[in-house]
């Protein structure tokens, strides 16, 4: 399943690519994600970084933790995150990742505006194909999060 959506920001193609290279910044806008560990490998970030979110819901399973890898990142094609782990909230997904373009907008007056393109693409897992529409009917949620990261990225 794909869901993906959209927004424009008030900021250059580079500085959203600066913000959105640092996993750290994940927890300023992402509403699902309270805090962002690093992995233990010694790989900085970019190409091949692990690293760990860590959700709001404590009662959740393993604290709602779910450990990805940078597998893409390029200031053109864009960057893609793996979800790795297949323990907590990531049991329900076979396969999953999320990714970002951004691209900068051109014309008059839009040197300093840049378009923020997410996709997320998964598949659950067998016994969990009944969660299908509940994702599909949340898929705004995509957007809401995209809001927080505009109202980041033009408050910095």
């Amino acid at each position: 399943m794909k869901l993906g959506s959209h927004i424009v920001v008030n900021k250059n193609k580079e500085e959203v690519w600066s913000f959105l290279a640092d996993p750290q910044n994940i927890s300023k806008w992402d509403r699902g994600v309270r805090a962002v560990e690093p992995g233990t490998s010694t790989v900085l970030p970019g190409e091949g970084f692990e690293f760990t979110t860590i959700g709001h819901d404590a009662s959740a399973p393993d604290h709602g933790r779910m450990a990805y890898r940078v597998g893409q990142t390029d200031p053109d094609a864009g960057c893609r995150v793996d979800l790795v782990n297949r323990d907590g909230n990531a049991r329900y997904f076979k396969s999953a990742y999320w990714s970002f373009r951004v691209i900068g907008q051109s014309g008059i007056g839009s040197d300093n505006r840049a378009r923020i393109e997410c996709l997320v693409d998964f598949s659950l897992r067998a016994r969990y194909l009944w969660l299908a529409p509940i994702l599909y009917f949340m898929r705004r949620a995509i957007y809401r999060d995209l809001i927080g990261l505009k109202r980041v990225l033009e408050c910095a």
